[in-house]
């Protein structure tokens, strides 16, 4: 499933989103292991619209800096940004059960982040 309503905000200009901290994960980098973020509902500040359910971001010095807690509820400038997911293998992967390869969408480049309100509460 692509992400059909950040695809319809578009890549030139950057917005203002709100979204809600649920955990902190990890994923494996070219260096080793990266610590990421997965945010919730994440939404366009102007309409109030959620445009995804759900997106994780890499664990900058930004985000971390903000010792957020799940429900934290967070402000942030992103631009939407294209990328490549599923199986890059040409060799069998629909006998492997591997999702072809697709295009989807994402915010990236955050910047200009803070807590609105902690757990949830305002």
């Amino acid at each position: 499933m692509t992400r059909t309503k950040l695809q319809s905000i578009g890549r030139k200009q950057r917005y203002r989103y709100t979204a809600t901290f649920v955990r902190f994960g990890e994923k494996n980098g070219y260096l080793g292991s990266e610590k990421t973020i997965l945010l919730k509902n994440i939404k366009l500040l102007d309409t109030d619209e959620i445009i995804t359910d759900h997106l994780w971001f890499t664990c900058g010095k930004l985000f971390e800096m903000l010792n957020l807690n799940s429900g934290d509820i967070i402000e942030f400038n992103a631009r939407v940004g294209k990328y490549t997911k599923g199986w890059m293998s040409k060799r069998n992967w629909y006998e492997r059960g591997c999702p072809p390869v697709q295009t989807d969408y994402k915010l990236e480049y955050p910047s200009k982040i803070k807590v609105v309100s902690r757990g949830g509460v305002v």
